[in-house]
């Protein structure tokens, strides 16, 4: 029994020295890119890996196959990718994931009007992230990733805006911007019966305006003569230049004058 002790004694001991020195050598994986992150899209980067005390090697993000257990690829994701690595050696097992986050443009703020008349200057303002110049349709300069311009239109239109990386990769915004016209339309609301009426009008963006019950087409800014007789509802028909056309409605009263005498 004293031996059997006794051996198991020095059995643990020898374990333990054998443990202290020659300790178990877990895998190892270090990671790393050969240019600062986070990366713009359109951009090539390698991807750089080195193990120690591992057999194998993978990262299904990279290859369906087993990895050299040193290497480098080089890259062009589209979007944030997370590899992850598996390093084996015999039943021990390593993982470590390594977060490729990829940039593009971003609108962080733009302000343009929904709606604007055909006689004022409203203005376009933008604020863009991850890109390095704008480009602005019916415009010809190459604008910052940060500015103000001014603009006018005389009928509806669609602003776009294009941010740019250094890469190529575009990005568009699109706003659609409704035009309200000042025009005028005049008439008196009552007039004494049989008495002639006077109408006029500016219609913008057009060529010709109808008066239906008139049956009478016109010039898109004129005036004209009515006699009433009785309450009237007109209707015009403006007729604009991209092939539309809005309806206008109106109503002259008609009443019967009184005469007094005096004497």
């Amino acid at each position: 029994m004293k031996f059997s002790l006794k051996s198991l004694l020095i059995s643990i001991i020898l374990i333990c020295i054998t443990i202290y020195a020659y300790p178990r050598k877990f895998p190892k994986i270090k990671i790393k890119t050969d240019k600062e992150l986070p990366m713009q899209i359109g951009d090539t980067i390698t991807l750089q890996w080195t193990t120690e005390n591992v057999k194998h090697l993978y990262c299904h993000e990279i290859s369906d196959n087993e990895l050299p257990l040193n290497g480098e690829i080089k890259i062009s994701p589209k979007e944030s990718t997370i590899f992850l690595f598996v390093a084996e050696k015999g039943r021990k097992v390593k993982r470590r994931q390594f977060k490729l986050n990829v940039t593009y443009p971003v609108f962080d703020k733009i302000n343009i009007p929904p709606i604007i008349t055909d006689e004022e200057t409203a203005s376009i303002n933008w604020n863009l992230e991850y890109a390095d110049y704008v480009k602005i349709k019916g415009f010809d300069d190459l604008f910052p990733i940060s500015g103000k311009i001014p603009f006018r239109s005389d009928k509806d239109t669609i602003i776009t805006i294009t941010a740019y990386n250094k890469f190529g990769y575009a990005k568009e915004y699109n706003k659609e911007v409704e035009v309200k016209y000042i025009e005028a339309l005049n008439y008196p609301q009552k007039i004494a019966r049989y008495g002639n009426a006077n109408i006029s009008w500016e219609y913008k963006n057009s060529d010709s305006i109808k008066f239906t019950n008139l049956n009478a087409v016109l010039p898109p800014q004129g005036d004209i003569y009515v006699n009433i007789e009785e309450n009237t509802d007109f209707r015009i028909e403006v007729y604009r230049k991209d092939g539309t056309f809005e309806v206008k409605k109106f109503t002259i009263n008609a009443y019967d004058s009184k005469i007094k005498y005096f004497g």
